[in-house]
C-alpha cells in the first residue's frame, strides 16, 4: 500500500499538536507513537480543537468508536483513523 496519505496526515497532525500542546522543536520526547493524552501534550480542551482539525482539515466525521479507539491516542494512530474514514485503508 502506498503510505504517502498516512505520511502526510501525520505530518498535518503533528504541526497542529505542536501548536495546540505548546511542543518544543527539541523535545526528544514528542513523537508520533507518543500517547498525547498520557504524556500531557493534549488537555480536554485540546482534544475540542483536534478533533475539529481533523474533521475540517481530512473532511471526515469521527465518531464516538473512533475517539475511543486505541490508536486515537497517537499521532500515527489519528493518521490511520482518517485515512480509514477517507475511504483509504491504512496497512
Amino acid at each position: 500500500m502506498d503510505e504517502q496519505p498516512i505520511a502526510v496526515a501525520c505530518h498535518a497532525i503533528e504541526r497542529f499538536v505542536r501548536v495546540i500542546g505548546r511542543v518544543a522543536d527539541d523535545d526528544m520526547q514528542f513523537g508520533r507513537s507518543v500517547e498525547l493524552f498520557d504524556a500531557g501534550y493534549v488537555d480536554s480542551l485540546g482534544i475540542v480543537a483536534l478533533t475539529a482539525f481533523l474533521e475540517d482539515t481530512f473532511g471526515v466525521t469521527l465518531t464516538e468508536e473512533d475517539l475511543f479507539d486505541p490508536r486515537f491516542t497517537t499521532i500515527a494512530g489519528m493518521a490511520e483513523i482518517v485515512i480509514s474514514r477517507r475511504g483509504v485503508r491504512p496497512s
